[in-house]
């Protein structure tokens, strides 16, 4: 078997090191001790935000250099100490509810959902006649992005969304999802892709989520797809 040995290290860095002020955006490994978990669920229970959770952690530490987990990684543990999912009485009314809308649309009203081994709703993705119509005629433009804490159970909300040629904000779809992974995001693409007869967008314009990017990269692979960024959230780092 071949060898590699190694006869010299540098350890000079070559390249310009990251700001402290940007450390928090860059990916790493999560390493949240028990004692932190139960310190973020006790904010969080006193209604505290996330940024602010984060912000009084890397104080206690010394800057956000020293923390080894980010931004994400403390929402994550939020939404594992929270109820993530639907109670069964909830998920019940709501699927009937969508299973009607289908009915009454003569099954032009899209709708899937994602059940885990424990038959729980993982996810969920949903588009209306109107929005399929809207897309089929403005549809060289999308926009995904999550809203946080805008439910009762902590899961992101991701409105699918383009522009008409008034210049005027419409919808593509609706999704629903427990995490912000690479499947749950992968599943919500080919899911949405299904509905509206699989044909992927000219550009598709998210936020720096590595997680959206790695599956968009999947799913809808340049140069089928141009995938850029949005403005607002480069300015805002």
């Amino acid at each position: 078997m071949d060898k590699w040995q190694i006869s010299s290290v540098d350890l000079e860095h070559n390249h310009k090191l990251l700001s402290p002020e940007k450390v928090q955006f860059f990916q790493r490994s999560l390493n949240i001790d028990p004692m932190t978990r139960s310190l973020i669920g006790l904010f969080n229970k006193s209604g505290i935000e996330t940024s602010k959770v984060m912000k009084f952690l890397s104080e206690t530490k010394g800057g956000v250099k020293n923390l080894s987990f980010s931004n994400q990684d403390v929402r994550n543990v939020i939404r594992d100490i929270r109820r993530r999912v639907f109670d069964s009485g909830d998920a019940e009314c709501g699927l009937l509810f969508l299973r009607e809308l289908q009915e009454n649309s003569f099954d032009n009203f899209f709708y899937r959902v994602d059940i885990d081994d424990e038959n729980r709703v993982r996810g969920l993705v949903w588009v209306d006649p109107r929005s399929m119509n809207a897309y089929k005629n403005f549809g060289d433009v999308v926009t995904f992005d999550s809203t946080y804490q805008t439910n009762r159970y902590y899961m992101p909300f991701i409105p699918i969304t383009g522009v008409n040629n008034h210049y005027q904000n419409i919808l593509f779809g609706f999704a629903l999802v427990r995490d912000e992974t690479d499947a749950s995001y992968k599943w919500v693409l080919r899911t949405w892709l299904e509905a509206v007869d699989n044909k992927p967008p000219r550009t598709i314009i998210i936020d720096q989520d590595i997680a959206l990017g790695n599956a968009i990269a999947e799913v809808m692979p340049i140069p089928q797809t141009n995938h850029t960024y949005c403005t607002w959230h480069i300015n805002s780092c």
